[in-house]
């Protein structure tokens, strides 16, 4: 989390530096009314995603002292778009759909019990894609070249899990989207009348999956959680 701080602060004090810079030499007047309309974009950022699950007995549902614990880092790159409406001349009201190619895998992650850990049992994650539809609000400052806002909605991750069970040679996989909600904060500057660059921070929560298990005749509870930044440069109509 505290790499992920440290991106997008670094992003945001650039970006604020470059608004002040493009305000004193551009002379290009922003008013909220530009802001208005549909927009399209790319996106990409740094993302660490964290894959936790406890084991429980398939037959009896009760849980066992397996647990796996998988962390991913990656670089995320997709593209977004949306419409924003202006109310009363300083408050933005949007909604935005976005996705995000991801190409993360966590190496082999063993089995852990309270007394043991289980090195012939291991799991791997690979998150394959990500996609959310968010609302948006916020208000303008920087006369109106420079929002400030949060977002918050809907967010759906891809993932693969691979087990492994190097004691008897076998590996199964399993591939499926976990639905969640995702949140965040973020700063938008208009550099031109159409164009603008972006910073957020986000966190987002896949919520808790069961995934079957008949390599070892159990199942998992698994929770997927990631907190990211994301900055993206965008095109209005």
């Amino acid at each position: 989390m505290n790499n992920v701080l440290r991106i997008c602060a670094t992003t945001l004090i650039l970006s604020s530096s470059g608004a002040v810079y493009a305000h004193m030499t551009l002379n290009n007047a922003i008013y909220a009314q530009d802001w208005a309309g549909a927009y399209v974009g790319a996106s990409g950022g740094y993302s660490q995603t964290k894959d936790f699950g406890t084991g429980h007995n398939k037959g009896l549902s009760t849980p066992n002292s397996w647990t796996h614990n998988s962390h991913l880092n990656d670089v995320p790159l997709g593209f977004f778009g949306g419409y924003n409406w202006i109310i009363n001349n300083n408050l933005l009201v949007g909604l935005e759909t976005e996705y995000l190619h991801r190409k993360s895998h966590s190496g082999r992650t063993s089995k852990y019990s309270t007394s043991a850990i289980g090195t012939d049992y291991s799991a791997k994650t690979k998150i394959k894609g990500a996609a959310s539809i968010r609302a948006r609000i916020g208000g303008f400052f920087n006369q109106q070249q420079t929002l400030a806002y949060v977002t918050l909605g809907q967010s759906n991750a891809k993932v693969e899990r691979i087990w492994i069970d190097s004691l008897g040679a076998d590996t199964k996989s399993q591939k499926g989207w976990h639905n969640g909600w995702t949140a965040g904060i973020g700063l938008e500057h208009k550099y031109f009348e159409k164009l603008s660059i972006r910073a957020e921070i986000r966190h987002s929560n896949y919520g808790e999956e069961l995934i079957t298990m008949d390599l070892w005749d159990k199942f998992y509870k698994k929770n997927l959680t990631e907190n990211s930044a994301v900055i993206g440069l965008a095109y209005s109509f």
